[in-house]
This record gives C-alpha cells, structure tokens and sequence, in this order.
C-alpha cells in the first residue's frame, strides 16, 4: 500500500490535518491521505486528557496566531464539522505579571479584536466567589472557555473520512524508513509490515522524538508530565463560572461535573509511554487548593491523573518539512495549547504540504530548525 500523505497519530494535529487536507480547495476527492493511530480510538493521551480550555492570551506570536485561528473556527465551525460551537462562552479570567510590569504581549491583538477586558483584582474576586488573588493585573476574556474535546474529536474524524481519507486504529509505527539518499519513503509497523508514502507527517506528540531518531531527525522538544484532578461535586461551585487562569500563582482551574478541576502548571520531565501521574503530588494540589480558594479546602478529589505536554524552548509548535529529511513533515509539540491551536495548526500544516502557504512569516516561526531551537540531528540507526 503506498499513501500520498501518510499521517502519524490520530490525536488533536493528526486529525485536524486530516480534515484540512482532504478539505482542500487544492486537493481532489479521492485524497491519498492515510492516518495512523496506535491506540483502538482517537485522542487517547494528551488530547483527551487535557484541561480542555480554550485560551488565545499567549505571548508567543506563532503560537498566538494558530490559537486566534482556531477560536474563530471552533466558536462558527463550517457545515462540514456540524456547525455547533465547540466552545462554551463562560469566559476566562486570567491573572498575570505584575501591575507595573509591561503590557503582556497578547494584549494588543485581543485589544483590537474587542476581546479582553481589564479587571481590578476586586472585579476579579466578584467572577469567582472564593477565590483569593494575590498582587497582579486581571483581565476577563469573554472569548476563553471549555471545549467539548470528545465531539470535536469525532466531527474531525467524520469529516477526514468522508472526504477520502482513511483512517486506521490499532496500528502502530515503530520506525520510519529511508532510502538510500536520506528520504523518508515510509514506515515499519509494529506487526513488522511496511507502508510505503510520498510524504510522512509525524503528528504522534511526546512520541515523535522516538520516531525521529529512527530517520536520523532531530526533534527539538521534550515530553513532559502535567497533574490534573477533580473534586467531588460541592455545592458551592457554580457549574456554569468562568476559568481561573492565575500564572502569578501558578494554577488553572474550571468546572467540572458539580466539582472543579484543577491543574498547578506543573512539568517534569517523562518518558512517553511510562507517563504515570505522582500520588505525592495530590497533596501538593491539595493545599494549593486550599490557599487559592479556601472554601474549598478539605473537599476530597474524585479523580486524578497525569496528562503529558511536549514543549519547545520558544512555547511554538513544531510545524514544517523536516531541514534535513526529505518527505518527512513535522506537526508536534503543540505544549500546553494543543486544543487552542488545533484547527488553526491543521490550516496551516495542509497549506504547507500541499505549497499553497499563505503566511509565510508564520510558518517559518514554527519551522523544525528556527533559529529559537536547538535542531541537532542524529545519525541514522
């Protein structure tokens, strides 16, 4: 079997570069894309098991503009992923920096979108009864909220396969293959069977380092484990509140079943597949909690667990043809935005492969060997 575009990982990138290529103005019915995914469903790790927030205050330009992107599509999406929001409009509080620090540099495109409000650390305080902030500037962004990840996931999916693509669970890449001139010709499966494509798109997240080292590529990026958990249901918890985005004190937080899930920001660095959360760490969370909002404290979790964030040193996604792998295509390491950027990176990645670029400024920031990252590539194996 042999793919035009062979893509790798069936999380939030890969099927959201499904959809764009097969929906492609550029790119005839019968598509010639293929996706694999490891698992028996899509979105098991870091796409479904993240927070699930939608936040566009990034100060990363790059960054920032695939999230502004992706807002805009998942607030009206086109018929073709059902045209119901995706997002909820409960809004975002957010708290950062210092009052006599510089403006965050996010603030002037939401200033001139109309979508962000400055609050007093009072106002702040009124969004969310509890919560205690400690010295910083607040801002309300309407535009912030929950995301349904699990239909998004779907009309993905649905809209990938019914324009051509083809989509296979269960079957997992172990190494990408090369021919003798260095290009990436296709792939080795776990069952030892081989798929051949003109062009390979890594997309599998904190495993793409592994596959890198396989075609002689760098990736510069490292998988990192993040704790979340939510409490049991409490009658004080209004079901329908903002997010609490606090990086003063190191915390996000939003609604969750009757309860509230929480996150600390933290990250350690994990190997992909041993990724297993820290039961210490609950009782740090917890007492974060208590300090954050007392009211709270004393109400026992539910559930925890521990999602993985693959990082970049300049917090831009990896997205691009690799610099010294001829066929092989990058769209990983989306961090902690990966549901903020999705459509947005799924846009601009189809525009990539197929050369129909149309901000090339854009991609050249979120480029494999940007002059922000340390691209060492490896010698085969």
């Amino acid at each position: 079997m042999r793919a035009e575009t062979l893509i790798l990982g069936g999380g939030i990138a890969g099927l959201s570069i499904a959809r764009a290529l097969t929906r492609s103005s550029d790119r005839r019915a019968d598509s010639g894309v293929t996706l694999l995914e490891a698992e028996s469903t899509f979105g098991v790790h870091s796409s479904g098991l993240n927070a699930a927030i939608l936040r566009t205050a990034i100060d990363a330009p790059a960054t920032r503009a695939l999230a502004l992107m992706t807002a805009e599509e998942l607030r009206s999406p086109p018929g073709d992923l059902g045209g119901a929001p995706f997002v909820d409009d409960r809004g975002l509080v957010l708290l950062e920096g210092s009052p006599e620090g510089p403006a965050p540099r996010w603030l002037a495109d939401h200033e001139t979108r109309g979508a962000v409000e400055s609050l007093t650390l009072e106002q702040s305080a009124e969004r969310l009864p509890g919560f205690v902030p400690e010295g910083s500037r607040a801002w309300w962004l309407p535009g912030g909220g929950r995301i349904d990840i699990q239909r998004l996931l779907q009309a993905l999916a649905e809209s990938a396969t019914s324009a051509g693509a083809h989509l296979r669970t269960g079957t997992r890449a172990e190494r990408i293959l090369c021919d003798g001139n260095g290009r990436a010709t296709g792939v080795q499966l776990a069952d030892g069977t081989t798929l051949e494509a003109e062009r390979i798109v890594v997309a599998n997240g904190g495993w793409a380092g592994q596959l890198a080292r396989t075609a002689g590529a760098a990736f510069p990026a490292r998988p990192t484990r993040r704790h979340l958990f939510v409490t049991v249901p409490d009658d004080s918890i209004d079901p329908n509140g903002p997010v609490i985005w606090d990086d003063v004190q190191g915390f996000y937080a939003r609604p969750e079943t009757g309860g509230l899930l929480v996150c600390l920001s933290d990250q350690d660095d994990c190997e992909p597949d041993s990724c297993a959360p820290d039961p210490m760490f609950w009782r740090v969370m917890e007492r974060k909690l208590a300090t954050c909002l007392p009211h709270l404290a004393g109400v026992p979790r539910a559930r925890g667990w521990a999602a993985m964030r693959t990082l970049t040193e300049n917090d831009t996604p990896i997205v691009g043809a690799d610099p010294r792998v001829p066929g092989l295509f990058w769209a990983a390491a989306l961090g902690g935005h990966g549901m903020s950027v999705s459509l947005g990176l799924g846009r601009v990645a189809a525009d990539a492969i197929l050369g129909t670029t149309r901000d090339e400024d854009l991609l050249a920031r979120l480029a494999p060997d940007h002059p922000e990252r340390d691209y060492q590539p490896v010698r085969n194996w």
